[in-house]
């Protein structure tokens, strides 16, 4: 383990957190291909594990865990393990929809936590398992169990109650901009970021409906990337704030299509830039399978405010209906309409015809 200062921060069930972080960080990684490499993370410390780092060698998963992360499954339910840092639960729930896997650290006392997770403390109901070596840490809880109760009993809750798909699309595939608005904002309220809304209109029209319509093809799947995208976000924006612009439904596009982008920290450590690249291919060819295009420009772009920031950028679009059959080679596809049909951020700020509307929360409702 690490030294004690860092320790108590993984590991102090009364450390002070924001309420919408639910107790505790978490660790994005990939499980379809290059098992383990972490693409996102929201920790208290970065000197135990970084993007870029395997997060099975960082926390020393046990063989429970490195078989639940390698497993081909969204269903099984979730797992709580022990590693360096302490007590934390593994999720399938990006497995199938974006090959990714999910572990949330629990910041409590992981003897105590074992105690009582033995002891019957959140249920013996069959909604969570137990790993092997987590089992073998029995023993009875103790008076001094209780404080560390509080902060597992939030943190399992938030799992056990975590909505199914946080964007609710119809059966269809159609889901409002309202809908998509309060989606990502429920993602950044996790994350930790801040996020303003803004939307794209034609000059001189009237003003877009939040009830406007868009196709969310695979609800998981945007979930999984934009939590990917937030959290690097959330390290990287020098003011902790993040600008969504949502595009409405036009006759040549109704899937989901959106840009955010932030005012990049003028220091960072190191090969950052090249890491995040790196974690940008990998999603850019997670969302592909999916026919959704991810765009992240490789150059800053100059800011909005005269003596603010350079600015990145990362935009989303989902060009194809991901349920077309193999056969018709959906990935060619995709390549093929984002040559005819995607421009560059530069193009896109540069249309004189398309103006940004201000979105308020009374209008997204």
């Amino acid at each position: 383990m690490r030294p004690s200062g860092v320790k108590r921060l993984w590991t102090h069930p009364e450390l002070p957190m924001p309420k919408d972080y639910c107790r505790m960080s978490y660790v994005l990684f990939r499980v379809d291909g290059d098992v383990g490499r972490v693409v996102a993370a929201r920790l208290p410390d970065d000197r135990f594990l970084r993007v870029g780092d395997y997060v099975q060698d960082r926390l020393a998963f046990c063989g429970d865990a490195l078989s639940y992360v390698t497993r081909r499954h969204d269903d099984a339910p979730p797992l709580f393990i022990r590693t360096d840092a302490g007590v934390g639960i593994l999720s399938g729930r990006y497995h199938l929809s974006a090959g990714l896997g999910l572990y949330l650290h629990i910041h409590t006392r992981p003897s105590a936590a074992a105690r009582l997770i033995h002891g019957g403390a959140l249920g013996c109901d069959g909604d969570f398992a137990v790993s092997r070596e987590l089992r073998e840490q029995i023993g009875r809880p103790t008076a001094r169990d209780g404080q560390t109760y509080p902060a597992l009993l939030e943190a399992w809750r938030a799992v056990a109650a975590a909505p199914r798909e946080v964007f609710s699309a119809d059966s269809d595939g159609g889901i409002s901009l309202g809908g998509l608005r309060s989606g990502i904002a429920k993602l950044a309220s996790f994350v930790g970021c801040e996020v303003a809304f803004t939307v794209r209109k034609e000059q001189g029209a009237r003003p877009v409906s939040p009830y406007a319509r868009v196709k969310c093809y695979r609800p998981l799947l945007l979930e999984g990337i934009l939590l990917c995208l937030l959290s690097e976000m959330r390290e990287r924006s020098a003011t902790g704030t993040v600008v969504c612009r949502l595009e409405p439904p036009s006759e040549n596009r109704e899937g989901v299509s959106l840009t955010l982008r932030y005012p990049l920290r003028t220091r960072e450590r190191p090969g950052t830039a090249e890491v995040y690249e790196g974690v940008h291919r990998c999603l850019a060819v997670i969302g592909e399978s999916g026919g959704l295009d991810l765009y992240a420009s490789t150059r800053l772009l100059p800011p909005r405010d005269p003596q603010g920031l350079p600015e990145a950028a990362v935009t989303l679009d989902w060009l194809l209906d991901p349920s077309v059959l193999s056969s018709s080679d959906i990935k060619a596809r995709l390549s093929l309409a984002r040559v005819d049909g995607h421009r560059s951020e530069s193009g896109r700020e540069a249309d004189a015809t398309l103006v940004e509307e201000q979105l308020f929360g009374a209008d997204l409702g």
